[in-house]
């Protein structure tokens, strides 16, 4: 009968011990985005933040059409004119599945950044689209830092 207690105690502290660390191991985890305008640049940024690195690879390019899900559906995203930013092995969801952060996302300090829209978390890709006010084929960079991936693009006014 001892042993019993002992072994549903051991039992008790294990499920005690994941479900307060629920972010997946070893793998680079988006857990914010945020957005700011440089006017004397005339530029905006979109950061992506991660814990436990940024990923390495990714990249971000100008769309002239709205673009299509991997499941063939036009992403959900307001704006005239679309940047594409792939980012990869990465997540945008803890172990038991949930976001880690946001899927939509409407920053309110830039001034031609409308939207930020997340089609895409699976199998180590982590894909979002940046709708914006206006810009055919905007200047678009593309950085990592340790734990963020910048996108900054040209925003006129």
């Amino acid at each position: 009968m001892r042993l019993r207690r002992l072994s549903i105690g051991a039992v008790v502290v294990a499920v005690i011990a994941t479900s307060t660390s629920c972010l997946v191991p070893n793998q680079h985890t988006l857990v914010g985005i945020s957005a700011a305008h440089n006017t004397a640049a005339a530029i905006d940024t979109v950061t992506f933040t991660y814990q436990q690195g940024a990923p390495s690879g990714g990249s971000a390019r100008y769309v002239s059409n709205r673009p299509i899900t991997p499941t063939g559906k036009p992403v959900g995203v307001d704006g005239n004119a679309f940047i594409l930013v792939t980012m990869n092995v990465a997540v945008a969801h803890d172990l038991r599945g949930l976001a880690t952060s946001p899927i939509v996302f409407y920053p309110t300090t830039t001034s031609n950044v409308l939207q930020v829209a997340r089609f895409e978390d699976f199998q180590g890709h982590v894909g979002y689209v940046i709708g914006l006010r206006t810009g055919s084929n905007p200047r678009v960079s593309f950085a990592h830092s340790a734990n963020a991936v910048v996108v900054s693009l040209s925003a006129p006014g």
